[in-house]
């Protein structure tokens, strides 16, 4: 069970305006390393201050019709990532020592490769400009000739990046990563955006 609580109100000239509400009852959303969400009546702003583009800023706003498409999204994003590799750098419980978990396509399984590290140059994109399954394709990494992501590019601009264990979403200098352990923290938000929206006012 998924629980959010209301960080505050927004207010502008006496009038409710929107509320921010957080996947954790803390003062400080800035250091908190947890999805906070601006309900507002054109959109939601979701900001993961744990995780974000390295060329983007925090956040990004979803508005009526991209929130209209996140089903179909989420059930393309399930039903692709299998067939990607994945890895996930991290440290060596046992060792202390930077690695990687991989799994390799196709299967669930998860190994640590101690001294195994993905920088940029170890990635290769193939830009592509082609139709699956009503999203349009525009690029595909490989490390190691495996594939570990897609990008598409929604109706509206957004691109959306796919991986193994984590799904992105950018817009010009904006984005929001969500690993695959906090989307339903992100769904419950967007589902409290779509109940309370219309008490606020523009």
């Amino acid at each position: 069970m998924v629980v959010v609580y209301k960080y505050s109100d927004l207010f502008e000239d006496g009038r409710l305006v929107g509320e921010i509400f957080t996947e954790y009852p803390i003062g400080d959303l800035f250091h908190s390393g947890c999805i906070v969400a601006t309900l507002k009546k054109d959109g939601v702003e979701i900001e993961n201050s744990g995780v974000r583009f390295g060329d983007t800023g925090f956040g990004l706003i979803f508005t009526n019709r991209l929130v209209d498409c996140l089903d179909d999204v989420f059930d393309f994003w399930n039903k692709r990532r299998k067939d990607m590799a994945g890895f996930i750098s991290r440290v060596s419980f046992h060792t202390g020592l930077l690695g990687c978990e991989y799994s390799k396509p196709g299967s669930d399984d998860w190994v640590f490769i101690e001294g195994k590290h993905i920088s940029e140059k170890d990635i290769r994109k193939v830009s592509k400009n082609e139709n699956v399954d009503g999203f349009h394709l525009v690029e595909e990494e490989y490390v190691d000739d495996e594939l570990v992501s897609e990008s598409f590019k929604l109706f509206d601009g957004t691109i959306l990046k796919l991986e193994r264990s984590e799904i992105g979403f950018k817009k010009g200098n904006r984005g929001v990563i969500l690993r695959e352990y906090e989307v339903d923290v992100f769904n419950e938000l967007i589902g409290l955006w779509k109940k309370r929206r219309n008490k606020y006012e523009i």
